[in-house]
């Protein structure tokens, strides 16, 4: 029974990150063999000494090590937030099990407790994931403050949950089916607010990002416009100048100094190569386009751009 509560455990802190963290999963395929190995070391120390607390995080780090390619501080923090939520939402279940079926938590019937308060947790951080990671598509990992909020939340409804359910015992010996009911609403209430804080979070987060790349935008088509009015400013003086450079041709083809007219000439030919405007059918597209095609002339490599888009386009300038 011990092993198998301790293969629930890592399910669970496994689950909890892969759903809410972010984190980058390792892909060797040791990795089970590790896990099986400090399960069954966890496992061994629990028999011969007892469940303790410095066991079980000991055992969530290497867990952690193993499974997330995180870095080892990364990991530590990592397991000083999922260790105690998962042992607070394993404290859920079981403070509602004693109380629903009034069973009082001694060796006989402590390990069924566990059992049923580990599937139940199972289930639970596999709802609030799925969930989570139907609004996350982009897989963002959010800032530390929603994670920290999230803990905070967890233990506040634990304490709550222990209060009221303490209070309703002392009161009555015969709880009322309605009563019950109360609880289990207050679980599904707690299991909410628990996934409002990773969505609000989230949602945030997309906001934030959404925000920074239409600034990134804004700054592309300004730079876009800025350069437009360089070039038209160059294009200004080349037509100026450029009776004087065809005065200077025709002298040199007079002079019959041919190689000094066709170098002079393919100086002008880089010259209207530099007043080139990028014109794709699209001023944002253009913008970017613009943007890269200074940036490869100045690193000194020739860049062709060919095509152009639609007049309508049913695709935002923010989606382009």
């Amino acid at each position: 029974m011990i092993m198998l509560l301790k293969c629930m455990e890592a399910v669970k802190i496994y689950l909890l990150m892969h759903f809410m963290s972010g984190c980058k999963e390792r892909n060797d395929k040791k990795k089970i063999f590790i896990v099986l190995m400090v399960v069954i070391i966890s496992a061994l120390i629990d028999i011969c000494i007892g469940d303790n607390i410095v066991n079980y995080i000991i055992m969530a780090l290497l867990l952690m090590c193993a499974l997330f390619d995180n870095g080892m501080l990364n990991n530590i923090i990592w397991t000083v937030w999922a260790a105690p939520v998962v042992s607070l939402f394993d404290y859920f279940w079981v403070v509602l099990f004693q109380f629903i079926f009034h069973i009082v938590r001694n060796a006989s019937n402590k390990s069924v407790i566990d059992m049923a308060a580990s599937i139940c947790t199972i289930v639970m951080i596999v709802v609030i994931g799925i969930i989570y990671k139907k609004i996350n598509r982009g897989n963002y990992r959010l800032p530390i403050i929603y994670y920290a909020v999230f803990a905070i939340v967890t233990i506040v409804n634990g304490i709550l949950l222990s209060i009221y359910v303490d209070g309703i015992q002392k009161e009555s010996r015969v709880v009322p089916a309605g009563i019950i009911v109360c609880i289990c609403l207050c679980v599904i209430g707690f299991v909410a607010e628990m996934l409002a804080i990773l969505v609000l979070g989230c949602m945030h987060y997309m906001y934030r990002e959404k925000e920074k790349i239409q600034e990134e935008m804004i700054q592309s088509q300004k730079q876009y416009y800025h350069d437009l009015e360089v070039r038209e400013e160059e294009t200004r003086r080349f037509r100026h100048d450029i009776r004087d450079h065809v005065h200077i041709v025709k002298q040199l083809m007079i002079e019959e100094k041919y190689n000094d007219a066709i170098n002079y000439v393919n100086s002008i030919d880089d010259t209207i190569d530099s007043l080139k405007v990028i014109d794709v059918g699209n001023n944002s597209v253009n913008a970017v386009l613009s943007h890269y095609y200074i940036l490869a002339k100045d690193a000194g490599i020739t860049l062709q751009i060919h095509g152009s888009l639609p007049e309508r386009l049913h695709v935002t300038d923010y989606d382009l």
